[in-house]
């Protein structure tokens, strides 16, 4: 285990890596984020473009609170890729669907102590909305109400590695908010996306490698990157274009190391 002094140089690093308070805007493709925010775990709002106004940030879109996959993505980054972009003063931020009083809990259950926020909807996520990233119940079941194939081997193997779903909800069930919705990844740099990743189903995450290389723009030797990455301007892929993909077996890796 890290010793109290790298502890301390750590949460320093973090701190230095905090956004001000700011009323930046965004000028170019992410301009119309500009009215766009999400919550802390006090309730108090903080807009999108002052998240990365003065810093590169690394930007998780987690599912819902009590989600195996947010709990899988989460140990795996911060066990693989937030280590590595703090070397390189880039933050890492997530963002998840539920409540403000959830952040606590879900930073002592994870042992996340980095920033994270909350969508200000819980059952229409306008934040996702804001990143255009997928949803809707065919990205998790199908039509008899069953996890779709894909999803339930991501989950199986989530769970075997000792990720759990719920513990989140009310009266209404286990969950926080719209468990349809999916997430993404994405650099942000003042005014631009340098990469995003929009998850096409529930699980779909990206390679912890690439999202390191994305990030940093440094290869794994410490080379420059010469990758040409999916921008802002790549859409959500379709439910159709994933069937016919998962069926030719282009997708079927699984991707064992996640983000």
């Amino acid at each position: 285990p890290p010793s109290d002094e790298a502890r301390e140089q750590r949460h320093a690093r973090r701190v230095r890596l905090r956004p001000r308070a700011s009323r930046s805007f965004f000028t170019g493709q992410l301009k119309a984020l500009n009215q766009h925010f999400v919550l802390d775990e006090y309730g108090a709002a903080v807009m999108v473009p002052s998240l990365c106004s003065s810093r590169r940030i690394l930007l998780v879109f987690l599912r819902h609170f009590g989600c195996r996959f947010c709990r899988q993505q989460t140990q795996a980054t911060k066990a693989h890729i937030e280590p590595a972009l703090l070397k390189h003063g880039i933050a890492t931020v997530l963002v998840s669907i539920g409540m403000p009083e959830h952040i606590v809990r879900f930073r002592a259950e994870s042992g996340w102590d980095g920033e994270i926020y909350v969508d200000p909807q819980l059952d229409k996520p306008v934040a996702y909305e804001g990143f255009k990233l997928c949803g809707g119940h065919e990205r998790l079941v199908g039509g008899d109400g069953q996890l779709l194939p894909h999803v339930g081997r991501l989950a199986d193997a989530a769970l075997a590695e000792g990720h759990t779903d719920g513990g989140y909800g009310g009266e209404g069930g286990p969950f926080t908010g719209d468990v349809y919705q999916v997430g993404g990844v994405f650099v942000l740099d003042h005014d631009s996306c340098p990469y995003a990743f929009r998850s096409k189903f529930a699980g779909d995450l990206p390679d912890i490698d690439e999202v390191v290389e994305a990030a940093t723009g440094l290869r794994p030797d410490g080379s420059a990157s010469v990758r040409v990455w999916p921008q802002w301007n790549e859409p959500c892929v379709d439910v159709l274009t994933v069937a016919a993909d998962l069926a030719s077996s282009r997708l079927q890796h699984a991707l064992p190391r996640v983000a």
